[in-house]
């Protein structure tokens, strides 16, 4: 499955999901033009004639998509890292598309584009108005769900669940509206049941000017939890 082009050359490679969407590439484009709306909507003077169409144009459209059946979120999503191969080297990372933070098909997510390089996790990030606190620079907890959701992805490269027990983010310099921000993590410790993860922010280049750094303790969950056979493994790909 391929989606939509991107500006760093991803849309190219396999896409790896912990739930399959058949309408990735429809949600990534909705998506897509939900936050472009969002962006243009806070970022213009619009008049009041516009903002009323706006808002009765939304309420019909909730209106209708309410009267659908809901989704329900599915209760193995943890789980599955430990029944389903995990993403091969140079995959794009997609947990589930509507995830928070980096799902495609979220109006709220961040224009994010995340992908396996070994045994580490890789992301650009562009911010746009919708993050933007003070003059040019992206929120400060914006940034730091950024950092939450790079590392979260490499416990799914190493198939093994696990929760946020604690988040340490250092900002080094602002993270500027509409640049391009490269986000690196990795695991520095692997604890029985707590593992360290370290993350690291640059602007315009992954060599760039070091904006951020974080740290997180993640919380191992292992299989024998969900009902599996304590050690079990993911299967290979």
């Amino acid at each position: 499955m391929r989606l939509p082009s991107d500006p760093t050359g991803r849309s190219d490679r396999p896409v790896h999901l912990v739930y399959e969407d058949p309408l990735l590439a429809q949600h990534h484009r909705t998506g897509a033009a939900m936050r472009r709306l969002g962006e243009a909507l806070i970022g213009r003077d619009v008049p009041l004639q516009e903002l009323e169409a706006l808002e009765r144009w939304a309420d019909e459209h909730a209106t209708r998509l309410e009267d659908l059946d809901a989704v329900t979120r599915a209760d193995d999503y943890q789980a599955r890292r430990y029944t389903i191969a995990p993403p091969r080297d140079g995959d794009r990372l997609i947990s589930f598309s509507d995830r928070p933070v980096s799902g495609p098909a979220n109006p709220t997510a961040t224009d994010l584009i995340v992908w396996r390089d070994g045994d580490v996790v890789r992301a650009v990030a562009r911010f746009g108005r919708l993050a933007e606190a003070s003059p040019g620079r992206a929120h400060g907890g914006v940034s730091a769900s950024v950092f939450d959701d790079v590392m979260g992805y490499v416990m799914i490269i190493e198939a093994t669940a696990a929760y946020t027990g604690e988040l340490f983010v250092r900002y080094k310099a602002p993270m500027l509206i509409g640049v391009p921000v490269h986000f690196e993590a990795r695991v520095a410790d692997r604890g029985e049941r707590v593992w360290t993860l370290e993350a690291t922010a640059r602007l315009h280049e992954p060599d760039g000017q070091l904006c951020g750094e974080a740290s997180g303790r993640f919380v191992v969950v292992g299989p024998e939890k969900f009902g599996l056979p304590e050690g079990t493994r993911a299967p290979a790909d």
